[in-house]
C-alpha cells in the first residue's frame, strides 16, 4: 500500500503536468496567453509551459495539511473541468454541424447534458466547504490571468470575450450557492437529498442554455477551429 501511495500520485501528477502543458502550449498558440508558452525544446516538448505547470503544482500542495484533504479538492477541480466537456459539444453541434470529425457520438443531445448533469451532482455532493475553497482559487486565477491580459499584454476588453465567459459566472455561482444551501461538507441544511439533486440538475439545464446563449458566432468558432487544426 505504501509503495502503491507513492507510484498512484506519481502517475497521476507525470500525467496532468504533461497534459497541462500542452494546454499552456494551446494557451500561447491562439493569442490567449503569453508567446513564450509555445517555445519548444529539440525534442518537441513545451518546456516552459512544463515547468510553469510543475510550479503551480508544487504550490498547490501547500496549503493542504494531508493528503486526504488534497484528494478531496483535486476531484471537484477534476469533475469541474470535465464539465466543460459537455457544454463546448453542443455548442460545437449547433454552431458546427458539418465539421469533419473522425468520431460522432450518437445521441450527444441526451448523452451531454446527462454528463453535464452527474458532473453538477458530483462537484454538489463534494462539499461547500470543499467548493468554497475551490471558487476562491478560481476567482483568483481568473483576476490574475484579466490582469495580465489587460495590464500586463495591453489587450482591449473586447478581445477577452466577457460577454461570452458570462455564463461562467452563473455557473460557479450558482453551484456555490446550492453548495452553501446543501446539507452536506459544511452546508447550511437548507436542501434535502432529493431536492439538491432536482435543483441541481435543472440548474444545469438553464446554465447550458446561458451557455448556447453566450457562444461565439458559428463564424467565429469556424476561425478557432482552423487555427486550431493548423497547430496540430
Amino acid at each position: 500500500m505504501y509503495v502503491d501511495a507513492y507510484i498512484s500520485p506519481g502517475g497521476t501528477g507525470l500525467m496532468y503536468v504533461t497534459g497541462g502543458s500542452r494546454i499552456l502550449f494551446a494557451v500561447g498558440e491562439l493569442g490567449a496567453g503569453p508567446r513564450w508558452l509555445t517555445r519548444l525544446n529539440t525534442a518537441q516538448v513545451p518546456l516552459l509551459s512544463v515547468l510553469v505547470m510543475w510550479v503551480v503544482g508544487v504550490l498547490f500542495l501547500l496549503p493542504f495539511p494531508a493528503w486526504q484533504k488534497m484528494v478531496d479538492y483535486i476531484t471537484s477541480v477534476t469533475v469541474l473541468t470535465y464539465g466543460l466537456g459537455p457544454v463546448v459539444l453542443l455548442i460545437l453541434r449547433d454552431s458546427q454541424p458539418g465539421l469533419k470529425r473522425e468520431f460522432r457520438l450518437p445521441g450527444a443531445g441526451v448523452i451531454a447534458p446527462l454528463a453535464f448533469i452527474a458532473s453538477n451532482w458530483i462537484v454538489y455532493w463534494t462539499g461547500y466547504q470543499t467548493n468554497s475553497f475551490l471558487f476562491i482559487v478560481v476567482a483568483v486565477g481568473f483576476a490574475l490571468y484579466a490582469a495580465w491580459f489587460h495590464v500586463v499584454a495591453g489587450k482591449p476588453a473586447a478581445e477577452f470575450g466577457w460577454k461570452h465567459i458570462s455564463w461562467l459566472l452563473a455557473w460557479f455561482g450558482g453551484m456555490w450557492l446550492l453548495s452553501a444551501l446543501s446539507n452536506v461538507g459544511g452546508g447550511y441544511g437548507m436542501l434535502g437529498f432529493w431536492p439538491g439533486v432536482v435543483i441541481v440538475a435543472i440548474w444545469s439545464l438553464v446554465v447550458i442554455w446561458l451557455a448556447k446563449r453566450a457562444a461565439l458566432p458559428a463564424a467565429d468558432i469556424a476561425q478557432e477551429m482552423v487555427r486550431i487544426e493548423s497547430t496540430l
